[in-house]
């Protein structure tokens, strides 16, 4: 398959600032710019701490992130920022951050304390076997994501030696460039960063190799996107309604009748004070509902929503 032609334009390298804080702000300044233009930016390289200057272009404006990490960069406490506690700086600084997900992360890579801590903030997380089962269970997750972050210590060794942490276990190399290319057919995805590739260590560049591959699928999915939006009245959108009898709510879902796709209402128990939302979902998420099961989904949106009020 050969990808037809779009405008595209390299804007070189980012020049190290005198600080890590003058790296973090130069490259906001360029994210402002793009998402001012309406424009998708690739990050590649460096260090996955820059993903905190990217989510710096959204300050004001509420924004969703995804990461793939084989570890939670998360320490508390700890003040030296580098790319395996960025998170932090993105937690206590990014009060818009509505909602954040980790893929593929490894269980003996990290604390029990760290999931309870996630779970404080309401953000989610998907072990390397969950998305391995099911691969396409991130395409929603992608599909409501502004920011993506990706980082190359998430596939196993043997697929990319060029990286720090040279685990047997992680994801394989078509994984990787699946879980891209789904983030590239994100309608709201505008920022893709791809971190952490060491070409000291890939003596053999199939690293190096593997991360334009990546890329690349990236870029295939971006040519792929397909924009839906089930708010506006189209009748592109097949709306179905779900009495659920035990919390006494009506769940309403939307299918694509171009693509196929499914997203869920999301809105508060009382006369919708709250307002609405609609997030993408899968197939199962109304399969649950048709039994008489509330979807996880929706239980974790409420609680961002309550939480954001709260604020």
């Amino acid at each position: 398959m050969r990808m037809k032609q779009v405008p595209a334009k390299d804007l070189g390298n980012l020049k190290i600032g005198h600080t890590v804080n003058d790296s973090y702000f130069a490259l906001r300044d360029i994210c402002e710019n793009m998402l001012e233009n309406h424009q998708t930016l690739i990050v590649l390289g460096g260090s996955q701490d820059l993903t905190f200057g990217m989510t710096k272009a959204f300050e004001g404006n509420l924004f969703n992130m995804v990461t793939v990490d084989p570890k939670l960069d998360f320490r508390k406490g700890i003040k030296n920022i580098n790319s395996e506690n960025y998170l932090n700086l993105i937690f206590e600084k990014q009060k818009n951050l509505y909602s954040y997900t980790s893929l593929a992360y490894q269980n003996y890579f990290i604390d029990a304390t760290d999931i309870d801590q996630f779970n404080n903030y309401h953000w989610d997380v998907k072990r390397l076997g969950q998305v391995r089962y099911d691969l396409t269970l991130v395409e929603p997750i992608l599909r409501d994501a502004n920011v993506f972050s990706f980082d190359l210590n998430a596939v196993r060794f043997i697929d990319a030696p060029g990286q720090s942490m040279a685990s047997p276990n992680g994801l394989y190399s078509e994984e990787a460039c699946q879980i891209a290319r789904y983030a590239g057919t994100s309608d709201k995805l505008n920022l893709a960063g791809f971190f952490n590739l060491i070409p000291e260590k890939d003596a053999t560049t199939n690293s190096t190799k593997l991360m334009a591959q990546i890329v690349w699928h990236f870029m295939e999915g971006f040519l792929s996107r397909k924009p839906e939006d089930p708010t506006e009245d189209s009748e592109d959108f097949n709306q179905i309604m779900v009495d659920m009898t035990d919390i006494n709510v009506t769940l309403v879902f939307f299918q694509s009748r171009i693509s196929g796709r499914w997203w869920m209402e999301i809105s508060d128990f009382e006369n919708r004070k709250g307002g609405i939302y609609i997030v993408p979902c899968d197939e199962d998420d109304y399969t649950k509902a048709s039994h008489g099961d509330i979807p996880d989904r929706w239980w974790k949106n409420i609680r961002k929503m309550h939480k954001r009020q709260n604020k």
